[in-house]
């Protein structure tokens, strides 16, 4: 069995990036999320003072921080800072393991020297924010002093959630309305595998 495979698309803001910082440009990207079809986990960076990098997206993954360290891994922007955005059901009552869940998604943003600012969860009526539900009283964009290093001794103890492969280029195969109507994507679309699955012979 081949080790499973996360295919990610990612872009970068070139001029006028929106500002995350602002709540009306944060909750934007929730509004737009799928924009890259159903049931996928859009990722936003940005630099300390909250201006937009880039963005990546890929289909949603089990656990869902795998998927967040992929995009994260692709886009390789040299961001403090993220928003992760996942197409997902909202139950009207939390459930009790979102805490334990979204320290998960921090500790694995934090191995790329990102600080997970908000995991926003998204579907067709509604929206919910882990940090307006599991922090309440703290100041929304604290990047400043809550930021991560990459050389934090217990981010660098742990085993990286994903790999980076090399893969054929799939240009040939593109479809040539998806080559004019993405003319801002970069680089090659790129595989990551879970390490914690065994290779296996081919």
């Amino acid at each position: 069995m081949n080790p499973p495979l996360i295919f990610t698309e990612a872009f970068r803001y070139a001029v006028d990036p929106p500002d995350l910082r602002s709540e009306k440009d944060t909750w934007d990207f929730a509004l737009d999320q799928r924009a890259f079809g159903p049931r996928r986990l859009l990722v936003v960076t940005a630099r300390r003072d909250g201006r937009v990098l880039g963005l990546a997206h890929c289909g949603r993954t089990d656990p869902p921080e795998i998927g967040l360290a992929a995009c994260l891994d692709s886009l390789d922007d040299g961001a403090e800072a993220a928003v992760a955005y996942c197409d997902e059901a909202v139950s009207e009552d939390p459930a009790p393991d979102l805490g334990d869940r979204f320290g998960a998604a921090r500790r694995a943003a934090a191995q790329y020297g990102v600080y997970l600012v908000d995991w926003i969860m998204c579907d067709d009526t509604v929206f919910r924010s882990l940090r307006m539900l599991l922090e309440p009283d703290t100041e929304r964009w604290d990047v400043a002093t809550a930021g991560c290093r990459r050389s934090d001794a217990d981010v660098t103890a742990t085993v990286p959630l994903v790999e980076r492969v090399q893969l054929p280029s799939l240009a040939r195969w593109a479809a040539p309305w998806r080559r004019a109507t993405r003319p801002r994507r970069f680089g090659r679309s790129a595989g990551r595998r879970d390490p914690r699955v065994p290779r296996t012979g081919r």
